[in-house]
């Protein structure tokens, strides 16, 4: 059985419009960018998806930290030393 190449992308064209309204409505909800990312991998935009991706783990981490993500506090033994803090 062969597939309507066409049908296919114009579906996954529809997709990504969808997901990028969804992701601008909701720019801190990582699923919205991740449904971003695969539609434009689906397209074979794969820079696109990347970026995408990218937003989605920053609003994963945002929501993590509440709202301060760039905010990491660091334990005695630093915030990305191996050694435990005392």
């Amino acid at each position: 059985m062969t597939g309507d190449e066409a049908a296919a992308q114009n579906e996954y064209r529809r997709a990504l419009e969808l997901a990028r309204q969804d992701a601008s409505r909701r720019p801190g909800a990582p699923a919205a960018w991740y449904e971003v990312a695969g539609a434009c991998a689906a397209l074979g935009d794969y820079g696109s998806a990347d970026i995408a991706r990218q937003q989605a783990r920053d609003a994963r981490r945002t929501a993590m930290f509440d709202g301060a993500a760039d905010l990491v506090i660091a334990g005695k033994a630093g915030s990305r030393s191996n050694e435990p803090a005392d």
